[in-house]
């Protein structure tokens, strides 16, 4: 078995590159959240500007690099950035390559991170698109010939629109992200399934913030729920099962926030788990790709221990999410 990889993801809550007197960052403790984690590839979202990320560059240290994007939208609250943090001695940006003896003119041409939207317009959505598209990154390993695919998304939490035909009512919030995670699932599909001239193996992941609870986690119940926990995806062809889609990561992940009717009393404990992850399990038993692991970094525990204000610490100058992993390694 190959040495694992871990994979993380974190929701940065508006991390911009201006602080003021609501959000006042504390990017030594970012950095040392992400090099105490021993995440080898990191997923964030809520970046709202790449000097954000130049700056925790700066306090993470060498050895570290990183790419952002931002998607187009119609709002503001829907236009929040992504970032990908990795590591330099394990992975590096795809390349054309189809082995070590390549020399051909495409062979170290880099595979260029982008937003995501080659996908056909889909009627389960209000307007036919994702409210949010999510960042798209192939890294390669350099300890191994293989790849993988990486898919950050920000499922948005509360949006009003209708359908798009200006004739149906408005959907439930949790009814449209239950909707968005379908469609996701379907971009994971046609980012798994696509081959490169390299011909490496490739390993998918859809990871991030969705926005709903598993079920199986003992978080809040109701129409937060995501799809993918109790019941998997499986898609078949001809009475043959060609994946089998699921979700993974049920420890909470939000901080809870202070109560309205003791507003002088710290915050104290987790709400949801809204941070995931999603893969193919059926092409990964196939192709030697093990998911050992799910799970959180407690980072309130890590960054301020027993202090009796640390959630409310850590809401302030850190984030509302705590970050997630998974490791991944090759049979």
């Amino acid at each position: 078995m190959t040495g694992c990889v871990k994979i993380g993801s974190f929701n940065l809550y508006k991390f911009s590159y201006q602080s003021d007197k609501d959000i006042r960052k504390d990017l030594s403790k970012i950095a040392q959240a992400i090099r105490d984690g021993g995440f080898d590839i990191l997923a964030m979202q809520e970046v709202f500007h790449p000097a954000a990320i130049d700056r925790l560059m700066a306090y993470l240290g060498p050895g570290w690099t990183s790419a952002w994007a931002s998607p187009p939208s119609r709002s503001a609250q829907a236009a929040e950035g992504y970032a990908f943090l990795w590591r330099t001695d394990k992975f590096r940006l795809a390349t054309g390559k189809t082995g070590e003896s390549d020399v051909s003119p495409n062979a170290d041409k880099r595979f260029a991170p982008h937003i995501y939207q080659q996908y056909s317009r889909d009627p389960i959505l209000a307007n036919g698109r994702l409210a949010r598209d999510p960042f798209y990154i192939r890294l390669e390993s350099l300890h191994g010939w293989y790849e993988l695919r990486l898919i950050d998304t920000h499922i948005l939490f509360s949006d009003t629109r209708d359908q798009g035909d200006g004739t149906r009512p408005p959907l439930l919030d949790a009814e449209k992200r239950r909707r968005e995670f379908e469609a996701l699932v379907n971009i994971y599909c046609r980012i798994s399934d696509k081959r490169y001239r390299s011909c490496r193996p490739s390993y998918t992941f859809l990871l991030g913030d969705y926005n709903l609870n598993l079920r199986r986690s003992g978080a809040l119940s109701g129409p937060y729920l995501s799809r993918g926990a109790d019941e998997d995806i499986e898609k078949w062809e001809n009475g043959r099962l060609l994946k089998r889609i699921v979700t993974r990561q049920e420890a909470l992940t939000t901080l809870k926030a202070r109560s309205s009717r003791e507003p002088d009393r710290p915050a104290q404990g987790f709400a949801n788990n809204y941070d995931h992850f999603t893969y193919d399990e059926l092409y990964f038993a196939d192709k030697g790709g093990v998911v050992s692991r799910c799970g959180v970094i407690d980072t309130v525990d890590m960054l301020y221990h027993d202090l009796p204000d640390r959630y409310d610490l850590h809401r302030r100058e850190i984030s509302d999410h705590i970050p997630v992993y998974l490791l991944f390694s090759l049979a």
